[in-house]
């Protein structure tokens, strides 16, 4: 998070203002105490730039993963009138050791209502030191699309899902690649294979419009299915309970 002009023109008046009183009535360290609150909020502020820095950059070459948050309690802190709020994570990221992690983060009051044990976050992580992250309170900034379609007519939307959309922009960055410039995937087989192989498994791809349904599972003649368990009896697979009661079953479904 990046300090806002307010917090700038507080550092500006208090220096000034301290500098003024300072020269005039220093007997009264007014002067001295609102320089030393001015440097302060400075170097707070400094601080501040340098995180926001770091996490704009962690978002664009960072892995994508998902946290789960376990703990929650508020800290009674505000910064820029944004809660801090200390929380026990849980986070998984594709080819990353899950780990538990206990932090206090300002959480934006868009995302405060939200916010809540077991609901997923989405992370960035350093590829070199995953304890080294940042959450997305976006859920999709600097990833992939979180809703898109396929050359084949198929829509995929992947909000609500961080873990799909973590898998599916780890395989982006594997190969240098920058979803919010547009892909065209035709010239990229392996690519494309390894995007529909991953929303395949996350259960995002639909059949290709307009492909027939596949057939339906051919049904077995029920005589054949009571020869078949007449044998599990008679051999003592299956006890002459269970013969009557599967029995049964096959019947009822004639």
């Amino acid at each position: 998070m990046r300090p806002n002009k307010v917090g700038w023109f507080l550092v500006v008046l208090f220096g000034v203002g301290g500098f003024v009183f300072w020269r005039t009535i220093p007997e009264i360290w007014i002067g001295q105490i609102w320089m030393a609150v001015a440097a302060f909020l400075a170097l707070l502020y400094i601080w501040m730039t340098v995180r926001a820095n770091r996490a704009t950059k962690l978002a664009t070459t960072g892995v994508r993963g998902r946290a789960q948050v376990l703990e929650m309690t508020q800290t009674g802190t505000y910064i820029n009138n944004q809660p801090r709020v200390k929380m026990r994570l849980k986070i998984e990221a594709p080819g990353v050791t899950p780990f538990e992690v206990t932090d206090t983060v300002t959480v934006p009051l868009i995302a405060l209502g939200s916010l809540q044990p077991g609901r997923p976050l989405t992370v960035v992580l350093d590829p070199a030191d995953p304890q080294k992250y940042v959450i997305d309170w976006g859920g999709n900034s600097g990833g992939p699309p979180i809703a898109f379609s396929l050359q084949d007519g198929r829509s995929v939307n992947l909000a609500g899902d961080p873990a799909a959309t973590a898998e599916v922009m780890a395989i982006f960055q594997k190969y240098g690649l920058n979803p919010a410039q547009g892909l065209d995937l035709r010239n990229q087989p392996q690519v494309r294979d390894e995007m529909m192989a991953a929303l395949q498994r996350s259960g995002h791809l639909g059949p290709v419009p307009g492909s027939p349904a596949p057939p339906p599972p051919p049904v077995e003649d029920p005589s054949v299915r009571l020869t078949q368990l007449a044998a599990l009896r008679d051999s003592g697979k299956i006890t002459a309970a269970e013969f009557e009661e599967h029995k049964k079953r096959i019947l009822t479904d004639i």
